[in-house]
């Protein structure tokens, strides 16, 4: 995984397809020195854009596992801002995983799963349990369903999808 404090992160583009150094926010996170929120928003706007990404934000996925790993978080965010990366990662307009960074971030997915999988239980909401079987998905190679996932998380949308294969 790459070190927080390498120059490479500020040459990495991020959702905008402008260099954008994620390395920072993920510090913030690390050291709980901010309120989460606050650089959760920072980390959605700039890291996926209209299923934009760039290497900023497949970078930041094995930091974001890893930080929600150590702080014990249970959050639909994190379950869902790497979903949304790792759908936009099969987009032929974005960029391919680099070579260096493959390893960490599949790893990363598959300990998100399994992070879920550790920690599931019957109070999870909507937003949660959705979101992890997105990564869920993913994690186990089901990219087309993962992305299915993904787009039709509305309730309206898969209601109207169902309601089309009944016929």
């Amino acid at each position: 995984m790459l070190s927080l404090d390498d120059p490479a992160w500020a040459t990495f583009d991020g959702g905008y397809r402008t260099p954008y150094d994620v390395s920072k926010p993920l510090q913030q996170l690390e050291s709980g020195a901010v309120q989460r929120d606050a650089v959760w928003e920072e980390l959605v706007e700039e890291l996926h854009h209209q299923q934009d990404v760039g290497i900023a934000s497949y970078a930041a996925v094995p930091h974001l596992v890893c930080i929600c790993r150590q702080k014990n978080w249970i959050d639909w965010k994190v379950f869902a801002l790497v979903g949304w990366i790792e759908d936009a990662r099969h987009l032929e307009d974005n960029p391919p995983l680099p070579d260096w960074l493959e390893a960490d971030y599949k790893t990363a997915i598959h300990d998100l799963f399994l992070f879920g999988a550790e920690n599931a239980d019957g109070t999870w909401d909507r937003e949660l349990s959705f979101s992890f079987l997105i990564i869920a998905a993913f994690a186990m190679n089901f990219v087309t369903h993962g992305r299915l996932l993904n787009h039709f998380s509305d309730q309206a949308e898969a209601d109207e999808i169902l309601k089309n294969l009944k016929r």
